[in-house]
């Protein structure tokens, strides 16, 4: 998968212990939303419509017993091959609508909206 401006592959990594702990407070760390999740099959995608805010990312699951990968039809971003019971993530941050398709299965399609996120209130009437 080609790294673009649109898209960022998303990974779980295995922690590494670190230095023991400090007695000085430390900011809270900043919650990451967890993927939207898209499941793939031999009938297609589901969800076919996936709705997400800038910044958000999907996850894809293959369900299947053969390789499937979500393709942006514009070529704008890829997921790449994901194995049986394996599952691939995105984030995206443009704005806008793409129509995708599956790479190892092109019949099969879904559609991605990226929406601007709602502001945050701000705490006073």
């Amino acid at each position: 998968m080609a790294p673009n401006a649109l898209a960022t592959a998303v990974s779980a990594a295995t922690p590494t212990p670190g230095p023991a702990a400090s007695l000085t407070p430390s900011p809270s760390p900043t919650p990451v939303p967890t993927p939207v999740p898209v499941s793939v099959d031999k009938d297609g995608f589901h969800p076919t419509v996936i709705r997400i805010y800038a910044g958000q990312s999907v996850a894809w699951t293959n369900l299947d017993k053969l390789p499937h990968a979500a393709t942006a039809s514009d070529g704008s971003w890829d997921t790449g091959e994901i194995a049986p019971s394996k599952a691939q993530a995105l984030q995206f941050f443009e704005i806008g609508k793409w129509d995708y398709l599956d790479g190892f299965n092109p019949i099969q399609h879904g559609t991605l909206i990226v929406a601007t996120p709602s502001p945050a209130p701000s705490g006073a009437p």
